[in-house]
């Protein structure tokens, strides 16, 4: 995955027209406390429980890039985060229920 991947986000047209919306906005932040606006890129152990992201790219060594790409975390890939307990966070990512710790969580990069 390459370092300087853009967000789905911002290249599809609804996307677009949310940065667009968002541009002429004050940045606020969001119930959890984090700033978030259209193309941020943060861990995914940052999401809120309820909220969907997009594969930005993954940190790591190369055999832990290739595991997580073998359970869909690949560029531009949706990831939902259903749920919390403790430091586990439970995904849907390609129409799969998965639960990945929190130190996973954190070196899978979203927007």
């Amino acid at each position: 995955m390459s370092a300087d991947a853009v967000c789905p986000c911002s290249t599809s047209k609804e996307g677009r027209e949310m940065e667009e919306v968002i541009g002429t906005m004050p940045i606020t932040k969001r119930s959890a406390g984090n700033p978030r606006t259209s193309g941020a890129q943060l861990p995914l152990s940052m999401i809120r429980a309820g909220e969907t992201a997009h594969v930005l790219r993954l940190r790591g060594r190369e055999e832990f890039h290739h595991r997580l790409e073998t359970l869909g975390f690949v560029e531009g890939a949706e990831v939902s985060i259903l749920s919390r307990a403790d430091k586990d966070v439970i995904v849907g990512v390609k129409g799969a229920q998965l639960a990945i710790d929190e130190t996973t969580a954190s070196k899978i990069i979203v927007c």
